[in-house]
């Protein structure tokens, strides 16, 4: 018997079919998808798999097809004042954001004070605008 798999668009999987032996357990094949983390397997709306593919051992007892169900990578942005925000500067646009997102942050500046730029947690400039639009593909602070 035959088992296709449909890994999704953008996923990797090191075969699209499988064979087996009737009534026999088989372990299944895990696809690769940048930003997301595989779920498991679905024959139709049944998921019959965990996200431990190659340790589900499936009995089948026809050809079946199988789709990937996939969950996407979330990533934290952390925006900090420096000197924190008593005296009135403020950002805005952190939050949790899926692989690839475009996320946009904005700096404040209260009044006797003017925004300098972004900088990591190591005082390295990332960006000096204002707003700062960027794709996430990690957790990232990010302080004004």
């Amino acid at each position: 018997m035959t088992v296709t798999y449909i890994p999704g668009e953008g996923a990797t999987i090191s075969a699209d079919t499988q064979q087996v032996t009737y009534g026999e357990r088989a372990n299944l094949l895990i696809p690769l998808y940048e930003g997301y983390t595989f779920a498991g397997w679905k024959n139709g709306n049944n998921l019959v798999t965990g996200s431990d593919g190659i340790l589900a051992e499936v009995t089948f007892a026809e050809d079946t097809t199988l789709t990937a169900e996939w969950t996407p990578v979330t990533y934290s942005v952390t925006l900090q004042v420096e000197g924190g925000t008593a005296s009135g500067n403020t950002v805005s646009g952190g939050g949790r954001y899926s692989h690839n997102a475009r996320v946009t942050v904005r700096a404040t500046a209260a009044a006797g004070y003017y925004f300098l730029g972004w900088y990591d947690t190591n005082n390295n400039n990332v960006s000096n605008a204002n707003p700062y639009t960027f794709t996430i593909n990690r957790d990232i602070t990010l302080v004004a």
